[in-house]
């Protein structure tokens, strides 16, 4: 491991040479400009003289000022280049997943081949070629990592919707809702569906009270089943692709409920060579997801409510039971992360175990002087974490934190000191190596963003400390100071905290979920300390208490402080201004967000600063951006126009009885709060009738037609139609207005519709974003 220079040593020195520098090329700068106004203000312009006399000051500037500073602030980047590993790595995956069609494995492994094979060519003085072509390495393995994942987990996907099927497979997962129940299958058969096309698992809502199976049963149902889903619009979260990576090759929902398979009809299917007998990993999965089922109703029967229900997704990761009215809560008043497993709880419950086991040992004398008690806290630490990270279901977030925790403790274990953001580099390079579909989940970048901004932010003031004390600014009386002291630098640094992960966080939150809480701060310094020394310590002592049935009344306990938390957070949101709610942004806008927070927490010297660069860029770009004048729906039924309504802009629907999870996304995606405001229907505010509507904008007719019989009027009056049902190929292009179909949204997704202001019309397509890749079913590659 690279030691880092302590540079900031000598700044102090160096800050005198180079404010006498600056004061000496200041002084010839003025004879200089003087001289120069002097020969300008005269008949004869001397050019020669002007030109020396630029190329003088330049090469002062260079070599006064601009050199001595390059050299000690890259003294002050030794150790840190390290740290781009994971961005460099990331950089590769990013541009995998941004192609339009799916490259050539062989290619990505060549150019990795080529470019290492050239990096050894160049010997040591070409120390920038090397570098260059190291960082090029990294960002072609972080392609090739993400190409050979796509390969790994491709499977059999549904090509089309299949209705009533009866289906026998064994049950993986289960999650219960409020609507009834998730049920994740492992098909051995499907009706209508040949063996070599079943898909590895598929997910099935079932809409009933009671299940009696559970993970690892054989069940007989009867359900309909649809391929993966496309984005709902051009540019929209890809669900579809999410689902690919967990192998899920199709959804639907049971009209029959899930009973246990009868043993004799099994003769009568293709089953796979394990049939009924599991293969031993598959038994351990089944038995960590029966225990936490098992847990996660344990947790509920003690604490009953929503309390008890986000104490039970704190321990088992399991939401499903928290309504949509908590949630919100936590969400607008910043509150959102004590429901994702994290650093909070993963660092709470090891410090927890950490610090309480060090403590027992230490009580006997005879331990504390000869054994190695913190290398004993250390190993019970690491493994309540990795219990922890089984039970809470191993989330982007919690792997995370148990991978920066457990180099923090193996760290402790053979002696050696380890670097927080170096922690964060291997925890992110690890997790992109392993998963990289992580890289565009919003768990993994607000996670990372976090953190990193948390860590960098700790150094700096660190190192500023340090400073202080070396030059006698301050003195360090930590101990000596009271509680009221102690407890002010508490509430300190939990605002601190606070301000800056929601700093760090606001651009993810504001790109995936179009809103952000404006007033996160007074909740979360009620929030932290309630979660850090009531909620948590109680879990523990609950899950240490079970083995003697005696961790029913810590749940509870438990329970109350989230409940103390969720009150504080159903206050904060309903004050006026809580949220902030943003329209759709382009991905060019958090990408320069992004280049601008990894050079402000990754660099250290002054030049960081032109992180913050990325502010104003960012802020045009939001300023500026343009929102759709309609929006099709991927079943090219329905249409939805930003209108102005009651001096504000709102969302009108043809139909708003069709198709109410994409009304959803549009409205999230508008920056239109769809929990407080339905969209308009559209016949209420435009000229309808029995065949369509009417909008008008500017000088521009746009007609939505709803029946055949009306598109011929429609056709010579509008300048574009939107018809909701195919038209006949025939009848088409006698059409004098632009015309799109349902048919279109059957050949390239849901479509979004733009116009400027000369009134030239523009479609945006899921086809355009999205291209044809192995999780759309356009790019579908049978599964091998």
């Amino acid at each position: 491991m690279e030691k880092e220079p302590d540079s900031h040593l000598t700044v102090s020195s160096q800050r005198n040479l180079s404010k006498a520098a600056i004061l000496v090329w200041l002084r010839s700068v003025t004879r200089q400009s003087a001289a120069t106004i002097a020969t300008l203000s005269g008949s004869k312009l001397d050019w020669q003289k002007n030109w020396r006399s630029l190329i003088w000051r330049l090469n002062s500037l260079l070599h006064l000022i601009i050199l001595p500073r390059w050299k000690l602030w890259s003294a002050m980047e030794q150790g840190r280049l390290s740290l781009f590993v994971p961005v460099l790595f990331a950089i590769g995956i990013g541009f995998y997943f941004s192609l339009k069609s799916e490259p050539s494995l062989v290619l990505a492994i060549q150019a990795l081949l080529v470019i290492g094979v050239v990096w050894r060519f160049f010997k040591a003085q070409y120390e920038l070629i090397r570098r260059l072509l190291l960082a090029m390495f990294v960002i072609c393995a972080g392609f090739l990592c993400a190409s050979l994942r796509t390969h790994m987990v491709d499977a059999p996907q549904l090509e089309k919707e299949i209705s009533y099927a009866d289906i026998v497979g064994e049950i993986l997962q289960v999650e219960h809702r409020d609507t009834g129940w998730r049920i994740l299958i492992a098909p051995h058969s499907i009706e209508r569906v040949a063996s070599d096309d079943l898909p590895a698992k598929i997910r099935v809502n079932w809409r009933g009270k009671n299940l009696t199976v559970g993970p690892g049963d054989i069940v007989d149902l009867t359900a309909s089943l649809s391929p993966l889903p496309s984005p709902v619009l051009p540019g929209g979260y890809d669900y579809g692709r999410h689902l690919y990576f967990q192998q899920i090759g199709g959804v639907g929902y049971g009209v029959s409920q899930p009973a246990i398979h009868n043993p004799s009809r099994l003769g009568e299917l293709r089953l796979s060579e394990q049939g009924l007998y599991l293969s031993t990993k598959k038994k351990l999965l089944n038995f960590v997801e029966n225990q936490r089922v098992a847990l996660f109703r344990r947790i509920r029967m003690a604490a009953p409510g929503q309390d008890g229900a986000i104490v039970a997704a704190i321990v088992t990761g399991k939401r499903e039971a928290i309504d949509e009215a908590s949630e919100a809560a936590l969400r607008d008043s910043g509150l959102a992360h004590l429901l994702a497993i994290s650093g909070l709880h993963m660092g709470l419950a090891t410090g927890l175990i950490f610090f309480g086991v060090r403590f027992l040992l230490a009580i006997h004398p005879w331990i504390a002087l000869h054994a190695p008690i913190k290398k004993f806290a250390a190993i019970a630490a690491l493994f309540s974490g990795f219990l922890y990270l089984i039970l809470s279901g191993s989330g982007w977030s919690a792997r995370r934190a148990f991978i920066m925790s457990a180099i923090m403790f193996i760290s402790i274990l053979i002696d050696r000191r380890a670097l927080s953001l170096r922690n964060v580099a291997v925890a992110a390079i690890i997790i992109l190596i392993l998963t990289p579909e992580a890289l565009l989940h919003p768990g993994f970048q607000m996670s990372f963003a976090a953190v990193t901004a948390l860590i960098a932010a700790f150094e700096w003031s660190a190192m500023h400390y340090r400073q202080q004390l070396q030059s006698g600014q301050i003195v360090d009386d930590f101990e000596m100071q009271g509680w009221w002291s102690r407890f002010k630098r508490y509430g300190i640094g939990v605002a601190a905290t606070d301000t800056i992960a929601a700093l760090a966080t606001a651009p993810f939150a504001l790109y995936h979920f179009h809103r952000t809480a404006l007033y996160s701060l007074p909740a979360n310094l009620f929030a932290m300390p309630v979660m850090g020394f009531w909620v948590m310590p109680s879990i523990i002592l609950a899950l240490l208490a079970m083995p003697l049935e005696m961790d029913g009344v810590f749940w509870k306990i438990a329970a109350s402080g989230i409940g103390a938390i969720l009150s504080m957070g159903s206050t904060v949101s309903a004050w006026p201004g809580a949220i902030k709610l943003v329209a759709s942004q382009s991905d060019a806008w958090l990408v320069i967000l992004c280049i601008g927070g990894i050079i402000l927490c990754l660099l250290r010297a002054p030049w960081r600063l032109a992180g913050l660069l990325a502010l104003p860029f960012a802020a045009f770009m939001m300023i500026n951006a343009s929102k759709p004048l309609a929006l099709i729906s991927e079943s090219g039924q329905n249409v939805g126009f930003v209108i102005p309504y009651n001096g504000r802009e709102q969302l009108a629907v043809f139909d708003r009885r069709k198709g109410a999870f994409t009304t959803k996304v549009w409205m999230e995606n508008l920056g239109l709060d769809e929990q407080k405001e339905k969209p308009l229907w559209l016949r209420d505010i435009t000229a309808c009738d029995g065949h369509g509507c009417v909008i008008k904008k500017g000088n521009d007719v746009i007609a939505v037609s709803s029946s055949p019989m009306g598109l011929a009027r429609d056709c010579s009056q509008a300048n574009l139609v939107i018809a909701l049902y195919p038209v006949n190929r025939r009848l088409a292009p006698e059409c004098q207005a632009q015309l799109m179909d349902q048919r279109g949204a059957w050949n390239v997704g849901a479509r979004s519709l733009w116009i400027n202001e000369q009134g030239e019309f523009t479609i945006k397509t899921v086809a355009q974003y999205s291209g044809n890749r192995p999780w759309r079913e356009g790019g579908r590659r049978g599964g091998k």
